[in-house]
């Protein structure tokens, strides 16, 4: 696992958006494991240090007790207070970006923690993304769990330490011993056997239930029971059926017997009797309309289609009258003209040259010519005596007359005569039906009970289909009941293969037991030996230590000499105590064999030059492929960064500037630029 970077957004003393690369670097072709960031008390080294921690683990950074109050608490005070501008900042977020192999497959996660106020209370939000994505194959619920799987807290635990923790694995401070025990057993992959053991405990148990022969047959013989009482229980049902099918039957036949009496008696009309009243009143309202048409009809022009041959003579003679008329008016009017014409011949100066008499003669011969010639071209009897001196508009208002009374009145009179008849023959039908209704006294008796017996089939009928209901759930039942005995017959056939597994589990308990004693020594020793040779690199009194014990139970240990006498604990110096709590911890990385990044706060302040010496020149370098280290400029000075110096990848200088109340990090450390 690699940490790619960290970025803080208005957490602690880090206002508004602050990104830190946490990538190892490669200079001289050697690979620099160690990031380191410097700052003084209160600049935000621990601030670095819990983001990381808050945004893997979220509530469980504060400890496996917390609770939801305390942990809001801490979240509420975790947002930057802006004291400069009094600008009131609400949320608050940290991200952790980190490489992860697995099954072979290199993943890149990004997991975003944020959260802002609401009144009192927080609001936390989880964003987990792999490769750029958001994971949409797990529950948002199961995102924590998925951080946890790929590091365990316990394990992340004995790699992210402060001084704190130092002191209370050097015993100047309480631990929670069971916790701590918890994570040296994963580390040493002791866990792995236990939970094993855990497993086969619990399918032994389950194996125990199943085999108990005398359950089965307690099961099967309750079954049994129950599928003899439904059997019974059924066969009444149908047998109840069946009366009750004898009975639909009966009383069918009796309806259609009765229902034939009714007919027979008028029972069909008697039935039908409202309906003829109302046929019977709607024909003679039609008889009526029909017959009120007719009699306006007469009333109009029809009495001029008695008539025809007149009427049409009277339109010839009209069209006739009309025309000579026309021509008439014509001859008129060119008659006029032609007097009009000879009286301005007679007159004009062009010919009074001309003797009068010529002129008198030419004239007379031109009235005469177009007398002649009007006589011919018009053909008019100058003798028609016009008869009906009517207007235009009473020779057409006549004339629409007599095509209406030749043409169209008689259809319409036609038609209006069929209807009445019609109307008139359906009449007398009804009028007949009418009369065969028979007298409701006549009828009462059989209509009566023709309703009773329907009433009875209704009542029967309701019966029969909550029988028929009843039936099919016991069928149901009886059918699950058969499934389920015959389910715990094969199980109890395959019971008597049990007795064979819990043999064999209870020999893998045993092997088990034994592997875990054995691997526990195992390990033990080699812890032993790896906290005791890496005590004595780190500690400036070499050899002081010889040997060390470490008890199986509760992993406390004891140190011995070169003549094999224990040393007492309280023998040992405060900065001696806690370079033993250092080799432990690398000693518990270097066995677990995980590689996984290493986060050191402030872990030099209580220890003299010389075992500081030993840890920026041999613990640091070499105690991850990753280190994060943060530290005061008195932990490590300008003698020991330049010590350090070939094996640091990169630092950042957290600058607290009181002008702006805020952490900037800066590329370099304390004196000098990277």
């Amino acid at each position: 696992m690699i940490f790619n970077k960290i970025t803080l957004y208005n957490f602690g003393p880090y206002y508004n958006r602050q990104e830190y690369d946490l990538r190892p670097r490669v200079k001289n072709g050697e690979l620099c494991p160690v990031i380191l960031f410097g700052g003084k008390n209160g600049a935000g080294k621990t601030t670095i240090f819990e983001a990381i921690n808050l945004s893997l683990y979220g509530p469980s950074s504060l400890g496996p007790t917390v609770t939801k109050s305390s942990y809001e608490e801490y979240l509420f005070d975790k947002i930057h207070r802006n004291t400069i501008s009094n600008e009131e900042i609400n949320k608050a977020s940290v991200e952790l970006e980190f490489s992860h192999i697995h099954l072979g497959f290199r993943n890149i996660y990004q997991v975003l923690r944020s959260w802002k106020k609401n009144g009192k209370k927080i609001e936390e939000q989880l964003s987990i993304k792999r490769n750029g994505d958001v994971i949409e194959d797990l529950d948002r619920d199961q995102w924590d769990t998925l951080l946890k799987e790929i590091l365990p807290p316990g394990i992340a635990q004995t790699f992210f330490f402060d001084g704190e923790k130092i002191r209370k694995l050097s015993g100047e401070r309480s631990i929670d011993r069971l916790y701590m025990v918890d994570s040296i057993e994963a580390l040493l992959g002791i866990d792995i056997i236990k939970r094993l053991k855990s497993d086969l405990v619990t399918y032994s148990r389950k194996l125990d239930k199943e085999k108990d022969n005398s359950l089965y047959v307690n099961k099967i013989d309750d079954l049994n029971q129950k599928k003899e009482d439904l059997s019974k229980n059924l066969l009444m049902l149908k047998q109840d059926r069946a009366q009750n099918e004898t009975r639909i039957s009966w009383l069918k036949s009796q309806i259609s017997l009765l229902e034939e009496k009714v007919a027979l008696s008028g029972g069909e009309f008697s039935e039908k009797y409202g309906k003829l009243k109302s046929e019977d009143e709607k024909l003679k309202v039609e008889i009526n309309s029909f017959e009120d048409a007719l009699r306006d009809i007469c009333h109009g022009v029809l009495p001029f289609s008695l008539c025809s041959d007149l009427c049409k003579k009277l339109t010839e003679r009209i069209q006739y009258e009309q025309n000579e008329l026309s021509k008439q008016s014509l001859h008129n009017e060119i008659k006029k003209h032609v007097i009009k014409l000879t009286e301005e011949i007679m007159h004009s100066e062009e010919f009074k040259s001309i003797e009068t008499k010529k002129i008198d003669s030419f004239c007379e011969y031109m009235v005469q010519a177009s007398y002649k010639i009007l006589q011919a071209t018009l053909e008019f009897n100058v003798s028609t005596c016009v008869i009906n001196d009517l207007s235009r508009n009473d020779i057409e208002k006549l004339t629409s007359w007599v095509h209406q009374a030749l043409n169209e009145m008689p259809n319409n009179v036609s038609t209006l005569c069929k209807r009445i008849n019609e109307a008139k023959d359906n009449l007398k039908k009804v009028e007949a039906n009418i009369s065969r209704v028979p007298s409701e006294d006549a009828i009462r008796p059989l209509i009566s009970q023709l309703n009773q017996v329907n009433r009875d089939l209704g009542a029967i009928s309701t019966t029969a289909k909550k029988q028929d209901e009843d039936i099919k759930k016991n069928e149901f039942h009886l059918d699950h009941i058969e499934r389920e005995i015959k389910k715990i017959n094969q199980d109890a056939i395959d019971s008597s293969r049990f007795t064979e597994k819990l043999r064999l589990l209870a020999e893998i308990q045993e092997i088990l037991v034994d592997f875990e004693d054995d691997l526990k020594k195992h390990k033990i020793k080699e812890l032993e030996d790896t906290i005791c040779d890496l005590f004595n690199q780190l500690c400036r009194k070499k050899n002081l230590v010889s040997r060390i014990s470490i008890d199986p139970s509760n992993f406390s240990h004891t140190f011995y000499d070169e003549r094999g006498n224990k040393i007492p604990r309280k023998s040992l110096s405060s900065g001696e105590r806690q370079v033993f709590a250092i080799a432990l911890l690398w000693a518990l990385k270097k066995i677990s064999g995980r590689p996984l990044p290493l986060i050191i706060d402030t872990p030099l302040s209580r220890l003299d030059s010389d075992h500081r010496s030993n840890l920026v020149n041999i613990y640091f370098p070499n105690a991850s492929h990753q280190t994060l280290v943060l530290s005061t400029d008195t932990e490590i000075d300008n003698s020991f960064f330049h010590e350090l110096s070939p094996y640091v990848s990169h630092a950042y200088h957290l600058n607290y500037y009181e002008d702006k109340k805020m952490t900037i990090g800066e590329i370099g450390y304390f004196w000098e630029g990277n």
